[in-house]
């Protein structure tokens, strides 16, 4: 089992050293050094690169519903947010917004308070 073991290890001793020792001729361990170098740096360049492209979308669809937004708001005008219908805030700030109550029921509902009391 030792001599397995040593075998293994020796083979990949001699793989160092043929391609990692700097006195080797032609300059093996420079090219092996800057292959590897070069693919390790290619990795965190597409890695870079695919944060910058989805920090870049997430801004532009961000901007998109912005616009959409700010679109809606003026075409309707300044009293017009019934007549935005598609604009998602002008949906938020209906359901937000409490209903005005008629003048006939505001009576009936403060005359039933009083006589409660």
């Amino acid at each position: 089992m030792a001599d397995a073991v040593r075998g293994f290890w020796q083979s990949i001793v001699n793989t160092k050293r043929a391609y990692l020792n700097p006195h080797e001729h032609f300059g093996r361990a420079n090219i092996c050094r800057a292959a590897l170098a070069s693919y390790v740096g290619i990795y965190f360049l597409f890695k870079w690169n695919q944060q910058r492209k989805a920090k870049a979308l997430q801004a532009e669809k961000t901007s998109l519903h912005k616009n959409a937004v700010n679109d809606s708001l003026a075409r309707a005008g300044p009293a017009g947010l019934p007549e935005c219908r598609s604009s998602l805030l002008a949906n938020w700030i209906r359901k937000v917004t409490p209903k005005p109550i008629p003048v006939a029921e505001a009576e009936t509902v403060g005359s039933a308070i009083l006589t409660k009391r």
